[in-house]
């Protein structure tokens, strides 16, 4: 087996730990469930599951990890690793997640994809049990500071430090994309998996692809729970023409970041 193939499967191991961690909650929770033992909505199932698998993550992998890419960074790339966030980086990564995010539910939505995944209607009904103080809680705050984690702050540095950024900005959004486990939200997290590993490659500081993480999951939240941006509410035509809008914003935005990073990788390696 040749080394690329050994580093790409070695990115499975803290995504495969994080989600053995995470299931086995979630059987302990159920099993709890089913014998009258404690109360729990889907919301709080999986702000727990979170809970108890972030840790794993962050102790055993990203410290670790981050240690690692900061000597590889600081010998290869002839500088100190960047530890402060711009403002700018932050704008444009809520700015870029926001409007994908919007133009993908929209556009999924309009084509109806959810009648293709039966189980993602199950996995919406569970996630959105409980109130909208606890979603916010689970699916703006604490999925994307674990998830980002995982696969920004290890998967993606792992891979770039052997194999490439443009191999760890695909492979990451792969790996994020593959783990969401139906078709719709396969689909939603290949793009924004995408974005957040540009946004992550320029700003190289975690806190911007958890922001725009954030950002992008509170807007689902909101939408969920109030329909404020429901077709029946704006209508059709404001409906399609913003979803249009926001797609092309959103496309122009990471057009323009990946021509910066083409020239920056370029003269790194010039």
């Amino acid at each position: 087996m040749s080394d690329k193939a050994k580093n790409i499967l070695k990115v499975f191991v803290p995504v495969i730990a994080y989600f053995a961690v995470a299931e086995s909650v979630a059987v302990i929770l159920f099993n709890l469930r089913e014998h009258g033992i404690v109360r729990l909505d889907g919301t709080l199932s999986q702000l727990i599951q979170t809970l108890l698998a972030l840790p794993v993550v962050f102790f055993i992998f990203y410290r670790q990890e981050k240690r690692r890419y900061r000597t590889w960074h600081e010998s290869q790339w002839a500088g100190d690793y960047p530890g402060r966030i711009r403002l700018s980086d932050l704008l444009l990564s809520v700015v870029l997640m926001i409007t994908g995010a919007y133009a993908l539910n929209n556009f999924a939505e309009l084509i109806n994809i959810t009648s293709y995944s039966g189980s993602y209607g199950e996995v919406e009904a569970s996630f959105y049990s409980g109130g909208i103080a606890a979603e916010i809680a689970a699916f703006a705050v604490l999925s994307p500071v674990a998830e980002e984690i995982l696969y920004r702050g290890v998967v993606f540095l792992y891979t770039k430090r052997t194999l490439g950024v443009w191999p760890a900005i695909i492979i990451s959004s792969l790996m994020f994309a593959m783990f969401h486990m139906n078709l719709v939200q396969f689909i939603y997290a290949i793009f924004l998996g995408f974005y957040l590993g540009i946004l992550m490659e320029r700003a190289e500081n975690l806190w911007i692809p958890i922001a725009g993480h954030a950002a992008a999951n509170a807007l689902s939240v909101l939408r969920a729970e109030t329909g404020f941006l429901s077709m029946d509410n704006i209508g059709y035509d404001i409906y399609i023409g913003s979803a249009v809008a926001a797609f092309v914003i959103s496309l122009a935005i990471a057009v323009y970041v990946c021509i910066v990073l083409g020239k920056r990788l370029n003269i790194v390696e010039k």
